[in-house]
């Protein structure tokens, strides 16, 4: 692959474009964006578009080659300079505002896809507690409230988080959540102005909701979790797949 790398200039990596190698001449192109804060996984590749954009100002770009593990510079870095095709009417934040309010961003998706792990995770060992317990030498009535609760928990959270997947079904509108207010908060890093007190207090409505539902999350995961397994083994329940070794 060649890969194209572009820096701010604090000399600070801001995106990287991947192209395949080829012979002959090839071009390959900077959409004028930051990498974007999405999640990434061993089973998904998430295309790299969807970042802040740039502002206006002095960049630096330089070219590599990437082959079995092997880098190769090619060219770079060459400075060159970001313009706006226009002055708008109104004058859009500075640059150190604009990078504070993007690094707050970013750490808030980083945040929200680890709670949102978790939470995954702690799904599976519900549905798992559920089945070992059918097999678990205790008579019904202790911990079938307890994994109905969690169940019920799970499904509030997960709604505050992303909405109601059947209403999306539907069409209908989903009450404005977690969602809602980081994707709002994100669209101010998606213009030349810059983000707007809108924006802003978009941004301080998703860190307080957060703030409460890992707080949730960190209970079920930490306390309510390793309560009902602890009860399942006790019962001589069998092993489910993840617990590890005690």
């Amino acid at each position: 692959q060649v890969v194209l790398s572009i820096q701010d200039n604090s000399g600070n990596v801001i995106n990287k474009v991947r192209q395949r190698a080829s012979k002959g001449s090839a071009r390959i192109a900077w959409d004028f964006t930051h990498f974007n804060p999405y999640s990434v996984s061993a089973n998904t590749s998430r295309y790299n578009s969807g970042g802040a954009l740039a502002k206006p100002g002095t960049y630096k770009a330089s070219l590599a080659l990437v082959e079995n593990g092997v880098v190769t510079p090619l060219d770079g870095p060459i400075s060159f300079e970001v313009k706006a095709i226009r002055e708008g009417v109104l004058q859009g934040i500075d640059h150190e505002a604009y990078h504070a309010y993007l690094a707050e961003v970013t750490q808030l998706y980083k945040n929200i896809s680890a709670v949102r792990d978790v939470l995954a995770q702690s799904g599976k060992m519900q549905k798992a507690m559920t089945n070992a317990l059918k097999k678990s030498s205790i008579l019904p009535g202790t911990i079938e409230p307890k994994l109905a609760a969690l169940k019920a928990d799970l499904t509030r959270i997960n709604r505050s988080l992303s909405g109601s997947p059947s209403r999306r079904e539907v069409g209908e509108r989903n009450p404005a959540g977690l969602g809602n207010f980081i994707s709002d908060a994100m669209r101010g890093l998606r213009n030349s102005y810059g983000p707007t007190p809108l924006h802003a207090k978009s941004l301080a409505i998703a860190k307080e909701l957060f703030s409460e539902l890992k707080a949730e999350v960190e209970q079920i995961s930490k306390q309510r979790i390793p309560e009902i397994e602890k009860a399942l083994k006790a019962a001589n329940a069998p092993y489910i797949i993840g617990q590890g070794i005690d």
